[in-house]
């Protein structure tokens, strides 16, 4: 107890204030469907409750159950996507030097004529950004790296991209050459080579769509909508680092909405003072948050593989033998076009 409130204590040590039942849909509808929510997935959904500092005892049921009858989820939700290679995991240690770009058009035209999203994801970090554009020429995508990426974040070494003619012109070399910007194109016809960047842009447009239906009401567009998505990619734990993006920029957890209605222990408990030496020392650990991020990154892509990779025997170009996971033949030969991933 503190302050007439009751907490737990979590596994890593902070107090985690616990929701009366009455609160448990209000907190629900903060995080998943309110205004800095992008309609995340069920186990993303409890960890960045816990992360905002708030707990109860039906915490991971009760978002199973919350995502599943959502209806934006229900209607808008990707289907699992057909492979057709083995997954090849891009691997980097260091952040802000390897980033993946793409984008996704045309939208909806809205104000000013955009309708383009770039997006930009740093392959360690996962960290996000994307803006609206009115046109996709070289002059636009170098005005966005400028001002999204190397004022904030420093020169990157390598830039992986698609063959689109805004990518490949002279005027993207022209800027690499400059900088020292490494370009590396993914194959002809198979984007998904620079899949970090491919499934960002998957999340942020099945954000905006959940978003806008759950909006439709107010008439927002998808260009107000997109930073909302992006603030819910950088506040919400990665499946492959453990952390959130924003944790493994600035060294600490970011306030959200949600704690201003339910403050957590660390809102209750705040003291200038003290926050200011804690965060000093909260510093000096930021690169050992990242290295523990890096293991758990390499682990996760790891098990990735395998599991996508189960394949006993390739016959030909995109047709292949199959086993079960005890290592029994499957009878007859499958196209990649019929497979799909499946989870263990």
């Amino acid at each position: 107890m503190y302050q007439s409130e009751l907490y737990k204590k979590s596994v890593d040590g902070p107090l985690l204030i616990c929701v009366s039942v009455d609160n448990i849909p209000k907190v629900l509808f903060i995080v998943h469907t309110g205004w800095y929510g992008s309609h995340i997935g069920c186990r993303s959904l409890a960890l960045k409750i816990t992360r905002t500092g708030l707990f109860w005892p039906t915490l991971s049921n009760d978002t199973i159950i919350y995502e599943k009858t959502c209806d934006a989820c229900q209607r808008l939700s990707n289907t699992s996507q057909k492979l057709a290679t083995t997954l090849t995991p891009v691997i980097n240690t260091i952040p802000f030097v390897m980033w993946g770009i793409d984008m996704v058009g045309k939208l909806p035209k809205k104000k000013g004529g955009v309708e383009y999203d770039v997006v930009i994801v740093d392959y360690f970090i996962k960290w996000v950004e994307a803006a609206p554009l009115k046109q996709t020429k070289g002059d636009n995508i170098v005005h966005f790296l400028w001002k999204h990426i190397i004022t904030r974040f420093g020169i990157p070494k390598v830039l992986i991209l698609d063959n689109g003619p805004q990518f490949e012109g002279s005027v993207l070399a022209e800027f690499g050459e400059k900088y020292g910007i490494e370009r590396r194109f993914s194959p002809v016809y198979y984007p998904q080579a620079n899949g970090q960047v491919e499934v960002m842009n998957r999340i942020i447009l099945s954000g905006l769509k959940k978003n806008m239906v759950q909006t439709r009401a107010n008439k927002r567009a998808w260009t107000e909508e997109l930073p909302t998505v992006v603030w819910s990619l950088h506040t919400t734990p990665s499946h492959a680092t453990g952390e959130t993006p924003f944790a493994l920029v600035y060294g600490t957890e970011v306030v959200l909405p949600v704690e201003v209605g339910f403050p957590s222990y660390r809102q209750k408990g705040f003291d200038e003072e003290e926050n200011n030496l804690r965060m000093r020392g909260e510093l000096n650990f930021t690169e050992e948050l990242r290295d523990k991020a890096l293991f758990k990154m390499v682990q996760y892509k790891h098990l990735m593989a395998r599991t996508y990779n189960r394949i006993a025997k390739v016959i030909g170009p995109a047709t292949y033998e199959l086993s079960h996971l005890n290592g029994k033949s499957i009878n007859h030969t499958w196209h990649a076009t019929k497979l799909r991933k499946y989870y263990v």
